[in-house]
């Protein structure tokens, strides 16, 4: 339970002492020591004798407190000056007399009348301080304000007293900071007479602010140094409650005994503050009784519901439930946040006894009623806590939603956060799962146990919605960071799956290992035994992954893997070209997996895996045997159209269509009818019977239009129907079917099918209408990016190769990460390589390699970099794009031909560069493994690198077999010819020679080389 703590800041008013206008300093006789200066000015008279007689007098007056008749006396005085008599000291004792009485106005109309009358007067300064006291006094407070201005302008006597003045007006305007900073500066230099008030509303405005220690410092100095003040007890008794607030408790209440109040106030905020302080330490029993007296004694206390509140909160320490309840009872009518505090805790306490409903009803009312007051946000996480545990997850979600998102200084925030994940996690919403339990790592302290397992189950909800890369990241995070966590053995069980997923299968295996060996009572061992068998498997060290499959099956026998474990074995087996003990492995399966379902997806299993053999034969009888033993299996005509696609498979056209007839016939109402039909219709593509296979496609179409096969079978006619040279046939065909169907396939999904047709038989200009009525007709339409590609590639195979250019950079542009824009850079830059024109086109293989790393056609864009740059002289970047892409992953595949053209132009540069022996070495790897145009390209080149070298035999072995068996490409063969021609000169092997230039002459259509081999054969035989 959370306690509302009363101890926060009260607004107290500003305690200040009632003040005389002056405190008196013997001002009377000041005003006497003056006289002698006022005499000098004037001649000694009998009126001036009078005047001077009359000023002793009031001033004898003021002594005794007669101010009254003081102030008659003084204005007679005044009244009955003559001219030019100086009536300043009247004047100046008027100021005061007037103002002991309460008579502000004339006190203030007197200081003005001096002031202005007398301004270079040495009391000037003292009657502009009164004015200013008085003027406030009057309420004018820029009267007040300008005379303190001026006696700190002046730097008079007054003017740490003018400070004063002008921080308390600021105060009374709730200008804190300009007070604040006005006391602060009235007590920098000596102290006066109003020093003690100044600490006080420098300590005061401080407390306010939650400057608690600052606040104390001020106290201490006033209690003090002026220990007689009328505001020493008040400063006592704001020393404990700042000591209170700051969490000392034990000095507070050491100094509030020491108190003695004098007035109600003083007592009731002791009292208050001492019950508090007592609570706070959980001497509840002492805070009851304390807060019991302060009810009362105070009923009418603007405190007595913080009271309230503070007696329920004790009694429920307590453990007083039945008086705790009662006692928030009387809070609840409220609007305001002590009455939310009581109702949520009424429901806390209902929770601790038991009664959910109970709690729930008092829950529900605080929210409905005051759905954003302190302790509402724990009211809507202990709902959703209570739903969470009901399994009610819709519901939990919806309160713990609001407690995470609609209050963002909660002190439950983060609970909620991570029970919200959980609920999400349970509705399987793992997308808002990991978002929450981001949250919680973002907002929390990475030491709180909510934090290390919000990190963990994040990583979770990653794997599960294929975020894998990420989820690696928080696991191994988890992993690394909490070694001892509660959760540790299920973390690196999830980061090995994570690992998996992600294709690091060695690091998998590690983490797998460790689960088994660290963790033998982990909930996710067994798994985890599992995965080690089957990474190993992936590995392909297959004898290591049989013997850990063996000791899973034999660990585990009951689990559900078991099945798969067996096959995976006899997988192992196989790739050992151990086919025997494959076969009885495989043929276990059955009778591990015991009767009725288990057998038979043992049987589909063994079925499964004759066909991953390629033994379609014993996959075909596994089949059959299927259909015979389990006739009435609610997957028996799945059984019977796989006999048929298996026979396709294996590449049997005849057999399958046998098969799918009978399977046809035997079982009209199967879903996998429409898919059969399909089949026989590329079955018989297959055997060249294309009328055939046309019939069997528009079955697909007429009889089943809403089966997902319908695309299939849309492709299958169309090249159909090109094979027999009716290509565009098939627009005609597709739209009769949309008519039909007008719902069943997406008409921006049918208009591109169409142009992509009419693209695919050579028609550029009705394509390129039919791609633009595409984006004309669905600018939304995700297929948008690919007609305008598609627009592009018509325009290069027109020939139009700037306005293709164009439309390149127009899908690249808008529509960046799309796979027409893959394919629209890729093609772009190919032109532009044709056009010459380099710079540009380096420029989008490299922006390629950046945005499509991933792609299939990275090495194809490495490989441009790296041409275009060698072309720019850019030897460097040349090496680093084709060394990329020999060191890619790709190059482990020997069909990928720009890892070998790489090799080629690799190869080209060491030889420029001298380094004939690892050009030559490059090169070999080539030629060993290849057949093609790049073997023939290489075999070129080595010949005119061995040439280089004087390593004539050699030069002649490899350019007779470019020239003898790669004929099927002329472009290295010719230049190949000629080049053999001029070895056997230079081997002087003239009729060889003349051989070789005649076959070059018989061969080519290059009219160049035709001409250069007819010249060499002149001229050997000019030789002659």
């Amino acid at each position: 339970m959370i306690r509302c703590t009363s101890l926060q800041h009260h607004k107290h008013p500003i305690v200040i002492k009632t003040l005389s206008v002056v405190k008196k300093r013997g001002l009377c006789i000041f005003t006497l020591l003056l006289f002698p200066l006022c005499l000098v000015a004037q001649p000694r008279t009998e009126e001036n004798r009078s005047l001077q007689e009359g000023t002793r007098e009031a001033t004898i007056l003021i002594e005794r407190g007669e101010y009254l008749l003081a102030i008659e006396h003084l204005n007679r005085l005044i009244d009955s000056a003559a001219p030019g008599d100086n009536f300043s000291s009247p004047l100046f004792l008027l100021t005061e007399a007037n103002a002991e009485v309460d008579r502000n106005y004339p006190a203030l109309d007197a200081a003005r009348r001096f002031l202005l009358l007398y301004p270079n007067d040495p009391r000037a300064g003292e009657v502009m301080y009164r004015r200013g006291i008085t003027a406030w006094r009057e309420n004018n407070r820029a009267e007040a304000r300008n005379s303190f201005a001026e006696i700190i302008r002046l730097k008079g006597d007054r003017e740490d007293e003018a400070y004063y003045w002008l921080a308390r007006m600021a105060a009374e305007e709730d200008s804190l900071n300009l007070a604040e900073k006005l006391a602060d500066r009235s007590l920098e230099d000596n102290p006066h007479e109003f020093t003690d008030d100044a600490l006080y509303l420098s300590a005061w405005i401080k407390e306010g602010r939650g400057e608690y220690q600052e606040a104390g410092e001020l106290y201490r100095q006033l209690v003090e140094n002026y220990p007689e003040s009328d505001l020493a007890l008040d400063a006592q008794l704001r020393l404990g409650v700042n000591q209170a607030r700051g969490g000392y408790h034990e000095s507070a209440l050491t100094l509030f005994s020491s108190l003695t109040p004098r007035t109600d106030r003083q007592r009731e905020e002791l009292l208050f503050y001492e019950a508090e302080s007592n609570a706070a330490l959980g001497r509840h029993e002492k805070a009851i009784n304390l807060y019991t007296e302060f009810l009362r004694t105070f009923p009418q206390s603007e405190r007595v519901r913080s009271v309230r509140y503070g007696l329920g909160w004790s009694e429920l320490q307590s453990h007083r439930y039945t008086n705790a309840i009662a006692t928030f009872q009387t809070l609840t009518k409220g609007n305001d946040s002590l009455a939310a505090a009581a109702l949520y805790q009424i429901g806390a306490i209902q929770v601790t006894r038991g009664d959910t409903a109970a709690a729930m009803a008092s829950l529900h009312e605080l929210v409905w009623r005051l759905p954003y007051e302190s302790f509402s946000d724990n009211a809507y996480n202990v709902l959703g806590r209570i739903h969470y545990r009901r399994r009610n997850y819709d519901s939990a979600r919806r309160y713990l939603m609001i407690t995470a998102r609609q209050f963002p200084e909660s002190d439950v925030r983060i609970e909620a956060f991570h029970l919200l994940g959980e609920s999400y996690a349970a509705l399987r919403q793992f997308d808002n799962a990991q978002y929450s339990f981001s949250r919680v790592v973002k907002l929390g302290d990475s030491t709180d146990p909510l934090v290390s397992h919000a990190l963990y189950r994040e990583g979770v909800m990653l794997y599960y919605v294929g975020r894998f890369n990420s989820a690696i990241d928080r696991l191994r995070t988890y992993v690394s960071h909490y070694p001892d966590g509660e959760d540790i053995d299920e973390a690196t069980f999830w980061l090995a799956e994570a690992l998996y997923q992600d294709g690091t299968i060695d690091e998998a295996e590690k983490f797998y290992s460790e689960v088994v060996g660290n963790w033998p009572k982990s909930r996710y061992r067994a798994e985890a035994m599992y995965g080690v068998a089957w990474t190993e498997f992936r590995q392909k060290k297959f004898r290591e992954s049989i013997t850990s499959f063996q000791k899973f099956i034999d660990t585990y026998p009951d689990d559900d893997n078991v099945v798969e474990a067996i096959i995976r074995m006899a997988d192992a087996y196989r790739f050992l070209r151990e086919y025997d003990k494959a076969i009885a492995t495989y043929e276990s399966v059955g009778g591990k997996a015991g009767s009725g379902t288990r057998a038979e997806e043992a049987r589909v299993r063994l079925a499964e895996a004759f066909v991953e053999m390629r033994d379609y034969p014993r996959a075909v009888e596994t089949y059959r045997d299927l259909v015979k033993r389990y006739p009435k299996s609610n997957r028996v005509d799945d059984y019977a159209y796989a006999i048929g696609a298996t026979w396709y498979r294996g590449g049997n056209d005849s057999l399958t269509i046998i098969e799918l007839e009978r399977f046809l016939r035997e079982y009209p109402e199967s879903e996998y009818r429409p898919n059969a039909y399909f089949t026989l219709g590329d079955a018989w593509y297959n055997l060249g019977e294309y009328e055939t296979a046309l019939g069997w496609y528009r079955m697909v179409l007429d009889q089943y239009p809403n089966s997902p096969i319908v695309v299939d079978a849309i492709e299958g006619l169309r090249y159909a129907l090109e094979s027999m040279e009716r290509g565009p046939e098939a627009v005609e065909i597709i739209s009769t079917f949309v008519e039909q169907n007008p719902s069943r396939l997406a008409a921006d999904s049918i208009t591109f099918k169409k142009g992509v047709i009419w693209f695919d038989n050579g028609e550029y200009a009705k394509a390129d209408s039919i791609f633009r009525k595409l984006i004309a007709d669905y600018p939304e339409s995700p297929l948008v990016a690919d007609a305008w590609y598609q627009v592009g590639k018509g325009m290069e195979y027109s020939g139009d190769v700037s306005e293709a250019i164009a439309t390149y950079e127009k899908v690249v542009s808008t529509y960046s990460s799309s796979n027409a824009a893959l394919l629209s850079l890729i093609a772009m830059a190919e032109l532009r390589m044709f056009e010459e024109d380099y710079e540009k086109a380096r420029g989008d293989f490299l922006l390629f390699t950046q945005r499509f790393g991933e792609s299939e056609y990275i090495n194809q864009a490495r490989y441009g970099a790296g041409k275009a740059s060698l072309v720019l002289g850019d030897t460097l970047t040349a090496i680093e794009q084709f060394r990329l892409i020999i060191d890619s992953l790709a190059s482990e595949d020997g069909t990928d031909l720009f890892v070998d053209r790489s090799r080629i132009s690799l190869s080209e540069i060491y030889w420029m560069q001298d380094s004939t022996d690892l050009a030559l070495e490059v090169l070999a790897s080539v030629t060993s493994r290849r057949r093609d145009y790049a073997a023939a390209e290489a075999l070129l080149l080595r010949g005119k690198i061995l040439r280089s070298v004087n390593d004539l035999s050699g030069a002649l072995a490899d350019l007779r077999r470019l020239t003898e068996e790669f004929t099927d490409y002329p472009e290295y063969t010719e230049p190949g010819l000629l080049e053999l021609g001029s070895l056997y000169e230079e081997l002087t092997n003239t009729a060889e020679a003349i051989t070789t230039y005649q076959l070059l002459i018989d061969t080519t259509e290059d009219e160049t080389l035709r001409k250069e081999a007819e010249a060499r054969i002149a001229q050997l035989k000019r030789r002659r």
